[in-house]
């Protein structure tokens, strides 16, 4: 995701910017070419999957550290 949103900024309008509306007028203004919106859209979109719990990439994992511990102080009424 990281790397789609640099490859915008330094791909962008000449003074670089995050800003999402200048973005997008400089894309609508043929600024962005058409395989680099495929790149960069595929990087933002996978970087989301993984941060969303879409694409199960961490099952590797352990047991005991994939489920939340029951001993201890409850910190909440509904956890009790």
């Amino acid at each position: 995701m990281l790397l789609g949103f640099l490859a915008m900024y330094f791909r962008g309008p000449a003074p670089h910017t995050f800003d999402m509306v200048k973005l997008q007028e400089f894309a609508s203004g043929g600024g962005f070419t058409h395989a680099f919106q495929l790149v960069a859209f595929g990087a933002v979109a996978l970087g989301f999957a993984v941060k969303v719990p879409d694409v199960p990439f961490h099952t590797w994992l352990p047991t005991p550290i994939r489920r939340p511990r029951r001993s201890g102080p409850c910190s909440s009424p509904a956890s009790c």
